[in-house]
């Protein structure tokens, strides 16, 4: 609740990201993976999904700081960054437009 407030009244983008990177690794992963699962439900309710109850997308955060933390545990952070996939940009005769949240 407190992280809450304090992000809240941040008035850019980089200072709640720098806030956040500065939490223990606990708090950052939760409030990661919070996030992550909130964009998750407003993309799908944007695309005409039916739209989550707030107590589905925090059910749903929890996973990833459990996942993190057991590839953590095996070492496997390296390896999951290693197979990250990476944007790559289109050829010049193709153009890219993003819409997620542009209108």
């Amino acid at each position: 609740m407190e992280e809450r407030l304090l992000l809240n009244n941040m008035s850019s983008a980089e200072q709640v990201a720098g806030q956040i990177m500065s939490m223990s690794d606990q708090k950052r992963l939760l409030i990661i993976g919070l996030l992550w699962a909130w964009w998750d439900a407003r993309s799908k309710a944007n695309a005409g999904e039916k739209r989550k109850l707030t107590e589905e997308i925090v059910y749903k955060a929890r996973p990833v700081l459990i996942q993190v933390q057991e590839d953590v545990m095996e070492g496997g952070l390296r390896a999951v960054r290693m197979n990250d996939q990476r944007w790559i940009p289109p050829s010049p005769d193709i153009w890219k437009i993003n819409i997620d949240a542009a209108f």
